[in-house]
C-alpha cells in the first residue's frame, strides 16, 4: 500500500509495512509493488452510483489521493516478476496515474466527461468516519479498518511517486485513459 509506513492506525496498511520489514530483514531479494486506491472496487460502488447519476465521495471532494485499476496492477506485478536482470531487486515501487493524485471531484468530473453524463457529487463528511470508527470496531474489524483507511486519506499523503513505476514498467496511464477503460468495462460507454 502506498504510504503504508505512515499509516500505523490502519490495520491492513500497518500489516503491509510489517510484512515489508520482515522480508527486508530476511535478506531475500524482493520487489514491493505498492498500490493506491482501486478505482474498480470488488463490488464497484462507484460504477453503481455512476449508473444512477451520482458519485459518492468519501470525506470531502478536494483531498487528493492516488488510484489504480486492478488490471493495471496485475500487469505491473507480472512485469515485476519477469523483469530481466537484477536492477529491480530490493525496490519499492509505487504505482498510479501519470497525471498524479486526484480529488474525488476531479475523478467525478473526468467520469462525467468520459461518459458524457453529469454526475451529482455527494460527500460523506470526515466527521461521520471519526464518529463511527470506535462503535463500528465493536462489531466489525473490517469496517473499522476501512474507516481508519478513509481517515488516513484525509491527511493528503496517500499519493504515489510513480518515478520507479515508469522506469521499470513503462509509461503510466493517465487518469483519463484509466477512467475510459474502467467506463468501457462497466458498459458506461461503448
Amino acid at each position: 500500500m502506498v504510504s503504508c509506513e505512515a499509516a500505523s492506525a490502519v490495520p491492513h496498511f500497518h500489516a503491509k509495512k510489517v510484512a515489508e520489514d520482515l522480508i527486508k530483514a530476511s535478506g531475500v531479494p524482493y520487489v514491493f509493488v505498492r498500490a493506491p486506491t482501486f478505482l474498480d472496487q470488488s463490488s464497484d460502488y462507484i460504477a453503481k452510483g455512476v449508473k444512477a447519476g451520482r458519485f459518492l465521495a468519501m470525506g470531502d471532494k478536494t483531498t487528493k489521493w492516488s488510484y489504480v485499476l486492478t488490471d493495471d496492477l496485475a500487469s505491473y506485478l507480472a512485469k515485476a516478476a519477469t523483469f530481466p536482470g537484477s536492477e529491480i531487486n530490493n525496490q519499492t515501487i509505487d504505482v498510479g496515474w501519470r497525471d498524479g493524485a486526484k480529488s474525488q471531484q476531479e475523478v467525478a468530473d473526468l467520469v462525467s466527461e468520459v461518459i458524457k453524463k453529469r454526475l451529482k457529487v455527494r460527500a460523506v463528511p470526515w466527521l461521520v468516519f471519526r464518529a463511527l470508527a470506535r462503535p463500528v470496531k465493536l462489531f466489525s474489524e473490517l469496517g473499522y479498518d476501512l474507516m481508519q483507511m478513509f481517515l488516513f486519506f484525509k491527511k493528503g499523503i496517500y499519493v504515489s511517486d510513480i518515478s520507479k513505476q515508469e522506469h521499470f514498467f513503462g509509461p503510466a496511464p493517465t487518469s483519463r485513459d484509466a477512467i475510459t477503460r474502467w467506463a468501457k468495462g462497466h458498459q458506461l460507454i461503448s
